[in-house]
């Protein structure tokens, strides 16, 4: 139409201003914010990184099942039955572990691993609102 090909750009950090003003660029993703922000910007560093392991260990079977069933086989007819069940039997069952934890609100797995750091559960907050999705979504960004 216009016969031009656009430039794509490609960002793996996000602007960041935390309460206080302090301003950086996030890396998207877990590996910075374990090593780099969490150990600089939190009050206490090591609780909130002890907090973040955690978490990240009770997110791994979440973040799994949310990643194992393709969504092209979730379909809006009968067939979606045939397509799961027939081409992806153990994702499908993986996934049916795990559901209703994918669909509970991400507050009930902060509350049940007794998230308590202030700055660990402000982020996770501001991912929430960021983000606005189910838990199985946010397994994903933090994965």
């Amino acid at each position: 139409m216009i016969e031009e090909e656009p430039e794509f750009i490609t960002y793996d950090r996000w602007g960041t201003v935390l309460p206080d003003g302090t301003k950086f660029a996030a890396k998207i993703g877990p590996e910075e914010f374990n090593s780099i922000i969490l150990e600089q910007y939190s009050k206490n560093g090591t609780q909130a990184k002890e907090e973040f392991a955690t978490l990240m260990h009770r997110m791994t079977p979440l973040s799994n099942a949310a990643q194992s069933l393709t969504s092209m086989a979730l379909r809006e007819d009968a067939g979606v039955v045939l397509t799961t069940l027939l081409r992806y039997p153990k994702a499908l069952w993986k996934t049916i572990l795990v559901g209703s934890q994918l669909q509970a609100p991400f507050e009930t797995i902060l509350d049940e691993i007794q998230i308590q750091n202030d700055f660990v559960r402000n982020w996770l907050d501001m991912v929430r609102k960021v983000f606005p999705c189910s838990t199985s979504i946010l397994q994903l960004w933090i994965s």
